[in-house]
């Protein structure tokens, strides 16, 4: 499931930069695991193949590893964390927090997601991506990927069903995106249980999710920005000045 270094090299600094806040985990455990890391990564050369059940198991115990110090990056480190919980006295045993049944999960999805994705490998695929607007909503707002400008989220629930706040975050997204620095002409959902992929044309997705007259994307950005706190252009507060005076007129 890896196809870009670059997403190690992000997770890693992000991991990196959280360990002020894990006090209880020695920094030559965490520095060992991403050296660690780095010559599996170096030894499987997973970018857009298909790994061995072994390999692929491996690769996923590192996952889990990242997704651990990504969570106490996100919501601050937390005593429950397995990071904590576990026995851990050296990089090796990070290895082994993830029981089994979490890594034979992981191993079915990432093969459904290879059979499924697998061609679209070669698509510039941009990781991760925050949005002009991100810094000023509470948390910041990053997305999961964008793929050939489609702003996907990936939902490991397991029944295959979305609810209308996801979508809602979706266009939130694109609402952020306030110069279109990614060029986002569609939306969609990728859930990697049931190896489905589901899209809509942006401009679709705004329509629908609308009420009454549909509004026009640039417009809700413009709205959306003031109601954050964006800073605003002159321009863009003489078109605020001549919507609300045709709102109230």
């Amino acid at each position: 499931m890896v196809n870009d270094r670059g997403f190690h090299g992000r997770v890693a600094l992000a991991a990196r930069d959280s360990f002020v806040e894990l006090p209880k985990l020695p920094e030559e455990i965490v520095e060992g695991f991403f050296r660690n890391l780095d010559v599996t990564l170096a030894d499987l050369q997973p970018v857009g193949r298909k790994l061995d059940r072994d390999a692929e198991s491996l690769l996923n115990r590192y996952c889990v590893g990242l997704a651990l110090f990504e969570q106490c990056r996100r919501a601050f480190a937390r005593s429950e964390s397995p990071l904590f919980t576990a026995y851990v006295s050296s990089a090796d045993d990070l290895l082994q927090i993830a029981p089994d049944h979490w890594i034979d999960d992981l191993c079915a999805m990432s093969e459904l997601f290879y059979n499924q994705m697998g061609g679209r490998f070669t698509e510039d695929a941009i990781l991760n991506p925050t949005f002009e607007g991100s810094a000023y909503i509470v948390g910041g707002a990053d997305a999961d990927v964008i793929l050939d400008s489609c702003l996907i989220d990936f939902k490991t629930t397991i029944n295959a069903k979305i609810e209308g706040r996801a979508l809602y975050q979706l266009l939130g997204y694109c609402l952020l995106d306030f110069s279109n620095q990614y060029g986002i002409q569609r939306v969609g959902f990728y859930l990697p249980r049931q190896g489905r992929f589901l899209t809509w044309q942006l401009e679709d997705l705004v329509s629908q999710l609308q009420v009454g007259y549909p509004l026009p994307i640039q417009r809700l950005q413009l709205e959306f920005k003031d109601a954050i706190g964006f800073p605003l252009t002159d321009e863009d507060c003489d078109n605020l000045d001549i919507i609300r005076s045709v709102q109230y007129s």
